[in-house]
């Protein structure tokens, strides 16, 4: 088995995302999808929601931080669901 330590599952668009889950799937890929922010995690959860092989993890990305630097409280029920 394969290891990807570092996608964006969430940033493949809608044509390019089945030729990308087709290669997980046919190379066994364990995927840890990083996100930069909480749409990019919703996107990730979707995606992995049918692929055993893909574990969506929150996270904001520095250049993001600002947006949500006025609520971090919020973040913490997403921080609770990645491993």
């Amino acid at each position: 088995m394969l290891i990807d330590a570092h996608t964006h599952i969430d940033m493949f668009d809608d044509a390019a995302l089945p030729a990308a889950l087709s290669e997980i799937a046919k190379r066994q890929i364990f995927t840890l999808s990083v996100t930069i922010d909480v749409a990019a995690y919703e996107r990730a959860k979707q995606i992995a929601a049918d692929n055993p092989l893909i574990v969506p993890l929150f996270g904001i990305h520095p250049w993001e931080a600002h947006r949500f630097a006025h609520d971090l409280d919020s973040l913490a029920p997403l921080l609770a669901e990645t491993p």
